[in-house]
């Protein structure tokens, strides 16, 4: 895997992986949870991209978790969480909640984030979904990151 991209192009790159993806449909029992604070998505991210997770997740049953339910379905891939915080913690990547944008037609949330690459910050949007009745990150955002920074997971397919 190359992760030495440097420079605005990777940073561009980063930035067009976070906006892609319209919003998935919500749960299939549409019962969904009220909206989260720019913190809560900041605690959810920084648990979810956190590469260390998989070395403690024996000893913090709970924080391996909330690692498992980060990523709408990611069931299908369990070792989807961990290969996309492992991904980004190599590219260097670290990501700031700003705000919280819902979607006006309800399906979505949009956490407004800074992402600094090499140096460098970008806005961008990552696309949180209702799934089991909490919010996630969106599995076409976390497929699409996955991609650009080379990696692939079953549940992309």
């Amino acid at each position: 895997m190359n992760l030495h991209r440097t420079g605005s192009l990777a940073t561009a790159c980063l930035a067009v992986a976070v906006t892609l993806g319209p919003a998935a449909t919500a749960a299939a029992d549409n019962e969904h949870p009220p909206l989260p604070s720019a913190k809560a998505l900041q605690d959810q991210l920084s648990t979810g991209l956190d590469p260390v997770a998989r070395v403690w997740a024996w000893i913090h049953p709970v924080r391996n978790e909330h690692k498992l339910a980060f990523v709408q379905g990611a069931q299908a891939d369990p070792e989807l969480p961990y290969r996309l915080a492992q991904t980004v913690h190599e590219a260097g990547a670290r990501v700031r909640v700003v705000e919280v944008d819902p979607d006006p037609f309800g399906d979505a949330v949009y956490a407004k984030v800074d992402i600094t690459l090499n140096g460098e910050a970008s806005p961008a949007e990552i696309p949180f979904v209702v799934e089991d009745g909490t919010w996630k990150v969106q599995l076409t955002w976390a497929c699409t990151m996955l991609s650009i920074l080379g990696e692939q997971s079953p549940a992309c397919a």
